[in-house]
């Protein structure tokens, strides 16, 4: 059966007191069906049949159909608030292990992958060691948490302090990566205090390697500019000149592209 327009009405009145915003939602009707469709979290209200029972069909985000028989078109009408509500909870929700495995991705991968497998410094490893002491304060307030997962997450805590001491920081990082599994795995420690660890040790770890990043900026040789070099075509620039060259290539033969290779050659 068609619905008519005061049915139509209803509906997206109930859609928006549901918390849905209707812009986001189609509708499509014809004699037979008529159905709701939430593009953001693609949740569905399929309603059919007649006016003397009307069946409907819910489906909220990657939920199975749950469809149910309305004898009254008020019946009907409460179903579509009570899954614009739930397809508004669902919109809300995040998919905690999504979020985790994305945020592993970011540590295996990381946003600083062309940093060099060096050693922390000294002062990292302290930053390294106060992060996961924040990490094991924060573990010991969880009371959804038994003894043995408590203790498994401490162990596993000073392994990480003590292997930042021995190991190089992309080593490290994927070692990171492995306990982190291992407390989802084997631990099986809640989404929400995995996430919330796995924060606070990326945070740690994202600081101290754009540190390091900016220290190898600042420590690399700046290049010679073409003046400097005589590659303008005006003769010997001042770098060839000092060396003892006649001109740009015959400076490139002796290495001197920058300002740290310069001073090695003119002692």
């Amino acid at each position: 059966m068609r619905l008519v327009k005061w049915q139509r009405n209803t509906i997206f009145k109930a859609v928006l007191e549901g918390g849905l915003d209707p812009a986001e939602c189609t509708f499509e009707y014809d004699d037979e069906t008529s159905r709701i469709t939430h593009r953001r979290s693609k949740s569905s209200f399929l309603i059919e049949g007649s006016p003397s029972k009307y069946k409907v069909t819910p489906v909220v985000g990657d939920n199975p159909p749950w469809p149910a028989e309305s004898f009254t078109w008020r019946n009907a009408q409460e179903r579509i608030l009570q899954w614009a509500r739930e397809a508004q909870e669902d919109v809300d929700m995040p998919d905690l292990w999504a979020e985790l495995q994305r945020d592993r991705l970011i540590l295996t991968v990381g946003p600083y992958e062309d940093v060099e497998n060096t050693p922390f410094t000294s002062a990292e490893q302290v930053e390294i060691a106060e992060q996961l002491r924040q990490v094991k304060a924060y573990v010991k307030t969880m009371a959804s948490l038994s003894e043995a997962q408590l203790a498994s997450l401490e162990w596993k805590l000073d392994m990480l302090r003590a292997a930042a001491g021995r190991m190089g920081r992309q080593d490290w990082r994927g070692l990171v990566g492995g306990v982190i599994l291992s407390v989802i795995v084997q631990d099986l420690v809640p989404a929400q205090v995995v996430q919330h660890i796995f924060g606070l040790l990326l945070k740690a770890l994202i600081h101290v390697e754009r540190r390091d990043r900016d220290r190898v900026r600042d420590v690399r040789p700046r290049p010679f500019g073409a003046a400097e070099l005589g590659e303008t075509g005006r003769g010997p620039g001042p770098v060839a000149s000092k060396l003892g060259v006649l001109d740009a290539p015959d400076l490139a033969c002796h290495g001197a592209r920058d300002e740290r290779t310069y001073t090695r050659l003119r002692r």
